[in-house]
């Protein structure tokens, strides 16, 4: 007979005292971008985003995954948001067939202890949503 183990639960912080740092994908009006975001009460220290493939934006001119900012970010606060800008929507979605990604956070608390988590998008979500400016009338795009 086999016996079952037990999973030990990963040990946390209390709600609300440490750092947590999200990735996460906003939609504005018909463009993208990347949110990175420390939710947490305590500031986050070495944050670094990993993603599973490079991500073209900026109407397929830049590599937007490889921006310094996600490289090595030495201090993120709490409630600090930093916008990346990613692309058009309708563009991104007129040249890509694979939307999902997934991006890795890692970042430190102040006694240095690594925190990681992964985050998986799908950014077909945003594929049907209508974009402000052009049904307002902006005709000449």
């Amino acid at each position: 007979m086999a016996t079952k183990r037990k999973r030990t639960p990963r040990p946390t912080l209390p709600e609300g005292h440490g750092p947590d740092v999200l990735l996460d994908v906003d939609y504005e009006e018909g463009l993208l971008f990347l949110v990175l975001k420390n939710i947490g009460a305590q500031p986050a220290f070495d944050v670094r985003v990993r993603f599973s493939r490079q991500l073209k934006g900026v109407g397929g001119q830049k590599i937007v995954s490889a921006a310094r900012i996600f490289q090595g970010l030495s201090l993120l606060r709490p409630g600090k948001e930093l916008r990346v800008f990613l692309d058009l929507a309708h563009l991104l979605f007129r040249r890509r067939k694979r939307n999902q990604f997934w991006a890795r956070v890692t970042y430190r608390d102040r006694s240095k202890k690594l925190f990681a988590e992964r985050f998986v998008h799908d950014l077909d979500a945003y594929r049907d949503w209508g974009d402000v400016r052009r049904m307002a009338g902006d005709d000449h795009r």
